[in-house]
Formats: C-alpha cells, sequence, structure tokens
C-alpha cells in the first residue's frame, strides 16, 4: 500500500455564523481570508483528528478575545485557531 492511503481527501469548513463586537469598520473580506490562511495552515500542520473520515457533527468554537487595537489579521488568526480548537474536540 503506497503513501497514498495514508493521505486525506479534501475537507470543507463552513462557518455559519461569526459576531465580531467592538470593531467598528472592520474588514470583513480581510478578516475571512486571513482566518482561511490560518485554518488551512493549521490543518494541514496538524489534521483534525476525526479518523472516521466521516462527516463531523455541528460545532461551536470557544469565544475569541483580543485587544481593542487588534488588527485585522490577527483577529482573523485567533478566529481560525479558535474554530482549529473546536473541530479538535
Amino acid at each position: 500500500m503506497g503513501n497514498d492511503a495514508l493521505r486525506p481527501g479534501p475537507v470543507g469548513v463552513h462557518i455559519g455564523e461569526l459576531v465580531v463586537d467592538g470593531y467598528p469598520g472592520l474588514d470583513g473580506a480581510a478578516l475571512s481570508e486571513a482566518g482561511r490562511g490560518e485554518l488551512s495552515r493549521l490543518i494541514a500542520e496538524g489534521g483534525l483528528g476525526n479518523p472516521s473520515g466521516g462527516r463531523t457533527a455541528e460545532r461551536t468554537a470557544p469565544s475569541v478575545r483580543a485587544g481593542a487595537d487588534a488588527d485585522t489579521a490577527t483577529l482573523g488568526k485567533s478566529v481560525a485557531r479558535s474554530v482549529y480548537g473546536g473541530l479538535k474536540r
């Protein structure tokens, strides 16, 4: 059996709702892009830990706390880490 048997298939993550309070004028597209990049990196490096390979039930990620001066990239990465932590549970 070759290495292809160990290679995971595509992973889809759907974020139904993301509420960000306290950051007026936040660039949602930039937040999404930063989060997508970080989540992709985390999954590529650490996997998801779902050996069944089946559909995973709905999850709720822990809240993210960031300083009022946090930039969009930092917020996006923090959200991605929270989502990843929720997926690993």
